[in-house]
């Protein structure tokens, strides 16, 4: 028990810098171990086993740390030694395939010997190793491993000089968030070979093919549109929030007046409001309540050009006198059939038939009886025989 507190003391100064850093997925492995050592130890290569634990703050690089243990070495004629090599390892991962992810690494060896003289030492080293995990589901991984561990001086009392030993492992890794995951290029949690849209942009949702959505189709995915009930036919930016030009209230694509002064009241369709349909915006109109079909000026106010009462565009009889009186329709009446048109007529009710004079009033009949010239009233000869 002793040399397995010491072990661990021993790695867990190497390892404790590190701990702070955030931890992704830990990995427990257990495995089998072939160990051949240094010629000059006179030690039988033996199987073994062993148990690793690890941990990855990032996808790529890793730590941890692994024991050894050998069954019991036969040393002299009745006694035995039992070794034991603990490490703590810097690894790389490099994803070799969907399933595979090969390694190396490197790290501090500790090869505690035992208790059995001339065992009983210690020796401290360097080692590097390269290996594959080949996973069998998400979690699930086999680990094979080969490694060299190099003492520079060993401590042996029987030998000297530089050592290198030989260690080769199967094993099963188990990782507690996945160690493995099928390769999902563009991060939208639908791994490649099941994604038909593979190179959605970050953040977009997507649907169970890996396409993004666009729920108000303003061409900005679902997850990156900040405006997501966009009307339809709206112009939008870069987030997906729609654009109002002229700050009218009605978004651009929409707008059909895009060009609205500032502070103008608009309908739906972002045009200025023309309540009395004349043309003129409300804003600038100056007769708000114009009749329908009236024709207007530029202030909106309706133009009576015959000036009989009844607005251009509604005046059927546009060139009707000054002082004729005129109907609805803007034509003027003559009730008593002279000629001359009410209200201009100062006889109104001139009988069928006489003549007037342009004011509407009869004229007294000239009588010229012989048909001298000379009427009647004035002619001295009223009998004059014709010619």
């Amino acid at each position: 028990m002793h040399r397995f507190v010491t072990l661990g003391a021993a790695l867990a100064l190497g390892v404790a810098p590190l701990a702070a850093q955030r931890t992704h997925s830990y990995e427990f492995s257990a495995f089998g171990a072939w160990t051949k050592y240094d010629k000059a130890f006179n030690l039988a290569n033996r199987v073994g086993g062993g148990a690793r634990f690890g941990y990855f703050f990032s996808e790529v690089v890793g730590l941890e740390a692994d024991v050894v243990l050998q069954p019991d070495y036969p040393v002299g004629a009745s006694a035995t030694t039992e070794p034991l090599i603990g490490a703590a390892s810097l690894i790389f991962n490099i994803p070799t395939g969907d399933r595979m992810a090969f390694y190396v690494l490197g790290g501090y060896s500790r090869l505690d010997f035992g208790n059995t003289s001339p065992y009983r030492f210690v020796d401290g080293g360097i080692h590097g190793a390269v290996g594959d995990h080949v996973f069998v589901s998400q979690k699930l991984a086999l680990r094979l491993e080969a490694r060299m561990i190099y003492t520079s001086k060993t401590t042996a009392t029987f030998a000297s000089g530089a050592m290198t030993h030989l260690v080769g492992s199967v094993g099963l890794s188990f990782f507690d968030h996945g160690g493995w995951k099928p390769p999902d290029s563009d991060k939208d949690g639908v791994i490649d070979r099941l994604d038909a849209c593979p190179g959605t942009p970050i953040g977009a949702t997507v649907d169970a093919r890996g396409c993004p959505s666009d729920a108000d189709h303003d061409g900005v995915f679902d997850g990156l549109d900040k405006c997501a009930d966009t009307p339809a036919g709206a112009t939008v930016d870069s987030t997906g929030c729609p654009a109002d030009s002229d700050k009218d209230g009605v978004y651009d694509g929409i707008d059909q007046c895009p060009d609205t002064p500032a502070g103008i009241a608009v309908d739906a369709r972002g045009c200025p409001v023309d309540t009395d349909k004349d043309g003129v915006d409300d804003s600038k109109d100056k007769c708000p309540d114009t009749p329908a079909g009236a024709v207007v000026d530029a202030t909106g106010c309706p133009v009576d050009s015959d000036h009989d009462g009844v607005y251009d565009g509604l005046d059927q009889c546009p060139n009707t006198p000054p002082g004729a009186t005129v109907n609805a329709a803007g034509c003027p009446a003559d009730t008593d059939g002279d000629g001359v048109l009410d209200g201009i007529d100062r006889c109104p009710g001139t009988p069928t038939g006489v003549k007037v004079d342009v004011n509407g009033c009869p004229v007294a009949e000239v009588r010229d009886s012989d048909h001298d010239g000379v009427p009647d009233d004035r002619d001295k000869c009223p009998n004059t025989p014709p010619n």
